[in-house]
């Protein structure tokens, strides 16, 4: 098993609320696309933020892979316009991914702690979001206490990605860190924050 964490591509911002991507992010995640057209990244699934700059994002992904984005409503940024706290956007997460990985059969061992059980071997899954949610994902699977800083300390810049690899250990099997704010696909002039 292997999740695959994208954040969206350069959005533009402004006075709207759920912006799309400028040009450069169009162009960031169309290089990203092309990373998996490549058979050793063959994609299973792929889930993504029902916001508009993450589903511009997962677009090409799609169209490169034959494989259709499933929108995940848990999977946006905090909503603070909602009523959501920074404290309860950590359990947000949490939840929602348990439910991603429970679908395939991979659950909490035991107490959990960054413990898992799978039945799951060779399933890659794309999720395409934010860099909150994707920070908050990251701590969670590696069994990392949040904090309130979790933004800066799990930081990825646009288009860019983090791979985890489910490995056995011990009794069970544990997330394994094993690419981190991935950016070699983008020329230099193409990396934004």
């Amino acid at each position: 098993m292997e999740l695959i964490f994208i954040r969206h591509g350069e959005p533009a911002w402004g006075t709207q609320p759920d912006p799309g991507l400028t040009d450069r992010g169009h162009r960031q995640s169309e290089l990203t696309a092309t990373l998996f057209s490549e058979d050793h990244m063959r994609l299973n699934e792929i889930f993504v933020s029902p916001r508009r700059r993450a589903r511009e994002t997962a677009a090409p992904i799609e169209a490169v892979t034959g494989v259709r984005a499933t929108v995940v409503q848990d999977l946006t940024e905090v909503r603070l316009p909602d009523g959501e706290t920074f404290e309860s956007f950590p359990d947000r997460i949490s939840t929602i991914m348990l439910a991603l990985l429970d679908e395939t059969g991979v659950r909490p061992h035991g107490a959990g702690g960054g413990v898992w059980d799978s039945e799951s071997s060779d399933h890659r899954i794309a999720i395409v979001a934010h860099r909150g949610t994707n920070a908050f994902a990251l701590s969670f699977l590696l069994g990392i206490e949040p904090t309130q800083w979790e933004w800066e300390r799990f930081y990825l810049g646009h288009s860019s990605m983090a791979r985890l690899k489910l490995v056995p250990q011990d009794s069970g099997h544990i997330f394994s860190l094993r690419v981190f704010n991935d950016r070699n696909h983008l020329p230099y002039e193409m990396r934004t924050r």
